[in-house]
This record gives structure tokens, sequence and C-alpha cells, in this order.
């Protein structure tokens, strides 16, 4: 057991994720919407309405400076809303005429599209749902509007234009973000799988290592360890420990409630982050997993406990982590089986 805050394996905490935070953030905070802008511009003149360039572009820095002081799920909200405007925007242009100047949204749509859909695939990676509605969406209403602006050029017979068939650039626009969000999906489950324990699929010291920077409103952090794990190991071998391990970690995540976050700290050692609620209510699910493992039976009829210590995540998290080991230490040395609060 581990009486010192950790650190990754002799790099920089949370490195992957603050590189990843920052590209995304470059985008979000200046490509995105500048490019949403020059949407909005387009599909505002072609409605008629008269957008000052200074407002226009007051309001892309606006988006930018809010983006760059937001944080957590509010930054996450923005983004996604960002993302939500651009792709009805790119529908809103798809059902208009074409543009004041054909060439440079032709241009911002085709360089702009694959970039999007990576970023977007890698941003949106742990939901789901909102990575296929917005990525779809993009690719599609970008397809659209490259095709319905083509297919305008080709009636005004525009010798530019004609040589190629709209329906290629379309197909070659599609194709290529269709690459940028396979490509994307892969640095995504490679990101994801590097910040998850292969034997019991929880979180990993990395994850947790890179998380904490982040976290906000309080809660509370409890570190748990299987008492005299050794000896399962010693009597029924290594195989039989891992599942022992397994069925904690199932017990942990069936446990706690929405928002929480488990993570296997390395052995037997376990660290589970609590969202803000009162004391006895995080004493309560730490309680309940306590027991469910001790109901549990393992090789040849075998009972594991768990001893825990408990700290509120009101400042630091290095000080919560270091309260709460603590607190297990004192749990353990008077017995075990229990969960300690640090004082």
């Amino acid at each position: 057991m581990s009486a010192k805050f950790p650190r990754t394996d002799g790099a920089v905490p949370g490195q992957s994720a603050q590189l990843a935070d920052g590209v995304s953030g470059l985008f979000f905070r200046v490509g995105a919407p500048l490019f949403l802008g020059v949407l909005l511009a387009s599909l505002g003149s072609l409605l008629g309405l008269r957008v000052a360039d200074i407002t226009l572009l007051l309001a892309v820095l606006a988006v930018g400076v809010l983006d760059w002081q937001l944080r957590g799920a509010a930054r996450f909200r923005l983004r996604l809303v960002l993302a939500l405007l651009t792709v009805l925007g790119l529908f809103g242009l798809s059902m208009s005429g074409p543009p004041p100047d054909t060439g440079v949204i032709l241009l911002s749509i085709i360089l702009m599209t694959p970039l999007s859909a990576l970023l977007w695939t890698t941003y949106f990676s742990r939901y789901p749902a909102y990575r296929a509605l917005l990525v779809g969406g993009l690719i599609s209403g970008a397809g659209m509007v490259l095709f319905h602006f083509m297919r305008a050029s080709f009636l005004q017979a525009d010798p530019e234009l004609t040589s190629v068939h709209p329906l290629v650039l379309a197909a070659a626009l599609v194709f290529f973000s269709l690459l940028a969000t396979v490509f994307g999906l892969g640095v995504a489950q490679g990101e994801r799988a590097a910040r998850q324990d292969a034997l019991t699929g929880l979180l990993n010291r990395r994850a947790f290592n890179e998380e904490q920077r982040h976290w906000e409103g309080g809660g509370w952090l409890a570190v748990l360890d299987i008492d005299y794990f050794k000896r399962i190991n010693d009597r029924y071998g290594h195989e039989a420990g891992d599942r022992v391990l397994r069925s904690v970690a199932d017990v942990l995540m069936d446990t706690v409630p929405l928002g929480s976050a488990v993570y296997r700290w390395g052995g037997e050692e376990f660290v589970v982050r609590l969202p803000p609620m009162p004391l006895a209510e995080a004493q309560i699910i730490l309680q309940e997993a306590r027991g469910e493992v001790a109901q549990r039976t393992f090789a040849a009829g075998e009972h594991i406990t768990l001893s825990a210590g408990l700290s509120p995540l009101g400042g630091e998290p290095a000080r919560a982590f270091a309260d709460a080991d603590s607190a297990l230490l004192i749990a353990k040395s008077i017995g075990r089986d229990r969960v300690m609060v640090a004082d």
C-alpha cells in the first residue's frame, strides 16, 4: 500500500490529456467559431439578413473567450452547442441558394469537415450518441452543401468548375471525412485503453492523474484495500486472486451512484471518487460495498473483507488522497473490515 500521492511512470501527470485538450481547445476557441462565422454570414446574406462584420467578429471572439473561461460540464455544453450550430448551419446552407463567394465557402467546407470529423470523433468519444449525431450530421450536411453549390455552378456554366462532376467532389469529401472519423475512433480507443485497467476494466492510475485536475464541486475520495489479499494468492494461486479483484471491481461499480468514478490503484487497492453528498450517505455507500464483498465466497469458500479510508474533496486532490490513505492505514491497524473517515 502506498502512502504517497501518485505520479505517472516518469512522465508528467496528464501529459496526453493536456495535448488532447490543447488541440481541441485551439479548434473550439478559434477554428470552429471562425468556420461557424463563415456559415452564419453566408446563410445571413442568403436570407437577406445584414450582419456587420465587426459584430460577427466580436461574436466569434466572445465564443473563444467563453470557452477559455469555462470548465468541466459547462465547457462541454458550450462545445456541444457550437457543434450543433455548425451542423444546423450546414443544413441551412444546403437548402438555400449559392452564396456570394462560392469558392470561399467550398474551400472552408472541404478543409474544415475532415478536421472537424476527426476532432469531434475524439472529443465526443465517451458519448457515442452525441458522436454519431454530430459527425454523421457534419459529413452529410457538408456533402449536401458541396453538391448543391457545385450543381448551381454547373447550371451557371462556370468554366472553372464544369470539369469535375459535383457528385465526385461530394463523394470525395465524405470519403476523407469518414477516413478522419475512423482515425479519430482509433485514437480515442487507444487513449481509452491506456486509461483502463486490463484486468478489471476499471479506470487506472493514469486516468486518476489526468482527471483529478478537473474535479470541481467537492465530493468524497475513498481509498480501499482488500484485507489479507496476499493470503489468497499464496493459498489458491494468482488466477484465484484475479477473480477476487474482478469481483470486487464489479461490486464497486454496482454500488457507487451516477457521477462517481472507480479506479484500480494497483495490486489490491482501489480508489473511488463520489459526487457531493452528505457524509452519512457516502459512508453508507462504502459500507454497502464492504458488506456485499464480505457476503461473497471465493476460492474454496474463502471470504474476504475490505478496509476503506474516506476524505472530503474540498481542496487539493493530493491532500484528499493523503488523508484518505491515512484513514485507511488506521482502519487496517485497528482490525480491518471497516470504513474510517479522515479527521
